[in-house]
């Protein structure tokens, strides 16, 4: 993020300034829809990976109510033995909102990726 509120150009934000803006009214109305998709991209980024954590769900989950996908996912083995067939179509299943919103806003997430790559 701090890429796309470096590119964004100090003038602008004078400008709006000198235009009788106060700076959070030049921070709603000029920075942040020109750094909406470094926000965007984030955002993405941090549901796909609060999605697949696993391990922090697992410690801080008591009831079923309250247990992650992933976790429940793990949860079906039993003592009779694994159900891999249902921990399959479980797997296949949470992977499919995580997949759908990628290609949703896959042109944020490029734009997101490439705006921080070239210092000029």
């Amino acid at each position: 993020m701090k890429e796309f509120f470096d590119g964004i150009p100090v003038d602008l934000e004078e400008a709006a300034l000198i235009d009788g803006c106060s700076r959070f009214k030049s921070l709603w109305k000029i920075v942040m829809p020109l750094s909406a998709p470094g926000i965007s991209s984030t955002g993405i980024f941090i549901f796909i990976i609060s999605w697949n954590e696993f391990f922090f769900a697992l410690l801080y989950t008591l009831t079923l109510a309250s247990k992650t996908l992933p976790v429940l996912i793990g949860e079906f083995s039993s003592k009779v033995g694994e159900d891999y067939i249902m921990m399959a179509t479980a797997g296949v299943l949470a992977s499919i909102p995580p997949v759908i919103i990628a290609i949703v806003f896959q042109k944020f997430i490029i734009s997101g990726l490439t705006a921080g790559g070239v210092k000029g």
